[in-house]
């Protein structure tokens, strides 16, 4: 009886160690769950006395799914949160362009992305711009032989885009062009340096080159960014395929970056490929 008593003691301290040491287990690999991510784009244009145009991406959604995305913004140097003026864009991943209204003229303010899940809500890094209205040029203006679709923080730069559109490859697959950037502002010499460098005849840089609109040849073909920013904008110029558009920006000697036109995304096309053509200039 004694014995008997014993061993079930026994068994039953083994079973209640057994219990402790999963639970304690499957709370040590519980992971916490995890809010969205989202980015601030770093371009603010700014349209008019009252209003700019900012946006960002919901690069993930984390653990949960995002409810309300958008930008808030604050008079500088306070850092803006959801307590400030705010926008609301759509809700889930990706991107979104936002406008800012009821700004207060030549002043300073700061803005950031963020996105809201039940998890909580993220914030992207924060940018700045001047509320400067001293300014008659506006993306959607007829000007300069396109539509402008980008007018930078001085208010008297951006760029324009051609209302027309081609197709071509971008040439010279298999050669190695160094020297094109991504960057804004690049697309320029991105062109000059392609067609420096590649005798094909009708490849997408030397169509953009031989454009004369308006009396205005300064044409190129758009930088990685550039081309970016134009699909943002897109609804400022027209109407644009949903099909992908080519850079200036190479990535190798057998491919170049695109821009799909549907979805925003930045791919990898082979040189050989035929693509759409959307010129630019800037002023």
């Amino acid at each position: 009886m004694k014995q008997g008593f014993s061993l079930s003691a026994i068994l039953l301290a083994g079973v209640i160690l057994i219990i402790a040491g999963g639970c304690a287990k499957k709370s040590a690999t519980t992971p916490n769950p995890a809010p969205p991510a989202v980015s601030t784009n770093t371009l603010v244009t700014v349209i008019s006395v009252q209003k700019a145009q900012c946006g960002g991406t919901v690069t993930s959604e984390g653990s949960g799914t995002v409810s309300a995305r958008g930008i808030c913004y604050a008079v500088a140097p306070k850092m803006p949160t959801l307590s400030d003026p705010h926008t609301v864009d759509g809700a889930g991943s990706g991107i979104f362009t936002s406008t800012m209204d009821s700004l207060t003229a030549n002043t300073v303010y700061f803005a950031r992305a963020y996105a809201t899940s039940s998890v909580g809500t993220s914030y992207g890094d924060r940018v700045s711009f001047y509320a400067n209205p001293v300014s008659h040029l506006f993306p959607g203006q007829n000007y300069g032989g396109g539509i402008i679709f980008y007018v930078d923080g001085s208010l008297n730069h951006g760029l324009i885009a051609a209302t027309s559109e081609y197709s071509a490859s971008w040439g010279c697959k298999g050669l190695s062009i160094p020297g094109t950037s991504v960057s804004l502002n690049t697309g320029h010499p991105n062109t000059n340096t392609i067609i420096g460098a590649c005798t094909e005849k009708t490849i997408a840089a030397r169509i953009c080159t031989g454009l004369v609109i308006n009396g205005k040849s300064d044409w190129f073909l758009p930088s990685r960014e550039e081309l970016t920013l134009l699909f943002l904008r897109k609804d400022y110029v027209g109407e644009f395929s949903n099909d992908n558009y080519w850079s200036s920006s190479q990535y190798d000697a057998n491919q170049a970056y695109s821009v799909n036109f549907g979805s925003g995304s930045a791919n990898l096309s082979a040189k050989n490929e035929i693509l759409w053509i959307r010129a630019i200039r800037a002023f």
